[in-house]
């Protein structure tokens, strides 16, 4: 018989894990996940000019204190570097290494940092290019996740460094620039979109779109923007954390959305017409609250490394969901766990590699990331699930997180210890496996058995 959707609440906590035979294990080689550092660094200042075929020049100053004896290495792939300077304007040895800029202090020197690099180039990849003759307006604007943003300015292109960034962009003229400016980020976060856009809002609230778009379109993905920061505050413990948010919808963008920190890039949700619908919802609404969530579970909190990608987008998944169940109802809710438990069915680790070089892509750090968190709210009840929501996400604002920090959280407002669970359904791959069966009283009408 099947359950209805509502069950599948309850029913994911009597699942038992599918365990299949060990494979050998072997440690990661040094530098498999994120190489070392040998430089924390804490600020970047970008100055850069972009034309209208795509040509970017510039510098990139990087400032920041010393962690281990050896050179400042960036990553830049495709850039012809005009300068390399210290304090003072002095110029500094460098050489390119395979798509790395690796630069030497001078001899005697003690401290490297400030670094500026001056450059040249019509990146490939990450600056992406849309010309007047061949778009519908033209425009410029980069995408970062995972290691593209090397492509456009010389960078720490890794998750594993927090640095403020400040961005000075000269564009064509009457073109308007978009910058994720003096905020906290990591390398792939940040961004910038340039064009002849249409600017629609307040700072906290603004949308930046392709010229002609209809009030229509614009009012679907902008007007219920103020409710989901209510709500997602309200779950996290946490006010929306930026001093401004803008949605700016681009031409031919590749994913359906990406979450820069203060200014979400999107392209498919911005259309006329009636509701995309699905077992989820409305689609457009559920991706406008995903990208928003992604302000606190991506960009407030980042993950580490790559193979804890779930705390970003399983996260962002399940409040999107979250917040649709409380604006549309429960029945909403029951649908999303139905669908996020078909879906990750693939016996691949949630922490797995995602965009690591040579690994499959795991599309599981979206639904079983969703689902690790609906088992987690399942087995420790509503109120103290949504007290180790708050106390992570308050514990860890502003830092780089992995997944035994969720872990501590829920154990420490539990009190239970959660080892077993986040390795049976993090650390390994198994998936559940359901038996269920069920008897039909007549008199009562109602459900009974159910269990492994």
């Amino acid at each position: 018989m099947t359950l209805p959707r509502a069950l599948w609440l309850a029913v994911w906590m009597v699942a038992l894990p599918q365990v299949h035979a060990a494979e050998a294990l072997a440690p990661d080689p040094r530098g498999a996940v994120v190489p070392d550092r040998s430089h924390d660094l804490t600020r970047l200042e970008l100055d850069v000019t972009v034309d209208a075929q795509g040509a970017i020049s510039g510098s990139a100053t990087w400032s920041g204190t010393r962690l281990a004896p050896g050179p400042l290495v960036l990553d830049a792939v495709g850039l012809e570097i005009d300068a390399v300077t210290g304090a003072g304007g002095a110029a500094l040895p460098w050489e390119l290494r395979e798509g790395r800029l690796v630069i030497h202090e001078r001899a005697g020197d003690t401290t490297l940092l400030p670094v500026t690099v001056r450059y040249h180039g019509r990146p490939q990849t990450g600056l992406h290019v849309r010309r007047a003759d061949r778009a519908a307006f033209p425009e410029v604007w980069t995408q970062g996740e995972a290691t593209d943003n090397r492509h456009w300015f010389p960078g720490w292109d890794h998750p594993n460094d927090r640095f403020v960034v400040r961005s000075r962009v000269t564009a064509p003229d009457g073109w308007k620039v978009l910058v994720n400016d003096e905020v906290e980020v990591v390398n792939y976060l940040v961004m910038l979109a340039a064009g002849t856009y249409t600017v629609v809002g307040a700072p906290d609230n603004q949308v930046w779109v392709p010229p002609g778009t209809s009030l229509e379109a614009i009012a679907r993905v902008q007007d219920p923007i103020p409710a989901m920061k209510a709500h997602f505050a309200a779950r996290t413990g946490v006010a929306y954390p930026w001093p401004s948010y803008r949605q700016v919808f681009v031409q031919q963008f590749m994913y359906t959305g990406m979450e820069n920190t203060t200014a979400t890039v999107m392209e498919r949700a911005l259309v006329d017409g009636p509701s995309i619908g699905g077992t989820r919802g409305d689609r457009i609404e559920n991706v406008v609250a995903h990208e928003l969530a992604h302000q606190w579970y991506g960009d407030l909190l980042t993950c580490r490394d790559w193979r804890h990608l779930w705390l970003n987008e399983g996260f962002a998944s399940f409040m999107a969901d979250d917040w649709m169940a409380h604006a549309h109802g429960a029945a909403n809710w029951g649908d999303s766990v139905f669908e996020a438990s078909r879906a990750a069915r693939g016996e691949v680790p949630v922490a797995g590699s995602f965009h690591q070089k040579d690994a499959p892509q795991n599309n599981n750090v979206y639904n079983k990331g969703f689902m690790v968190l609906q088992m987690l709210r399942t087995l420790l009840g509503e109120a103290t699930f949504w007290a180790g929501i708050q106390r992570y996400t308050t514990g860890h604002r502003g830092q780089l997180v992995e997944a035994s920090d969720l872990q501590r959280a829920m154990e420490e407002v539990s009190g239970r210890e959660l080892d077993w669970f986040f390795q049976q359904w993090v650390e390994l791959g198994t998936v559940p496996q359901l038996t269920v069966t069920s008897r039909y009283e007549a008199a009562s009408d109602s459900w009974g058995g159910g269990g492994p």
